[in-house]
């Protein structure tokens, strides 16, 4: 199987983009919990208008944020 960039496919891991936290592998805990919030408030502004029925929770919009 070939992926697109990918020069070694031998020892090539794949890692979803959200899961490559080199930025904020130095940062404390703490920074890497306020960056994912950030991400599900954006996700949620912006899926807001799209979908017909609000979640009423966090774990069905980190569903619905896994499957789009």
């Amino acid at each position: 199987m070939l992926f697109l960039g990918v020069t070694d496919q031998i020892k090539h891991t794949l890692i979803p983009a959200v899961g490559r936290l080199i930025d904020y592998k130095s940062e404390p805990l703490d920074e890497l919990i306020k960056h994912e919030k950030n991400l599900l408030s954006l996700y949620r502004h912006k899926a807001f208008s799209e979908i017909a029925k609000i979640p009423h929770n966090d774990w069905i919009w980190l569903a619905l944020g896994a499957t789009s």
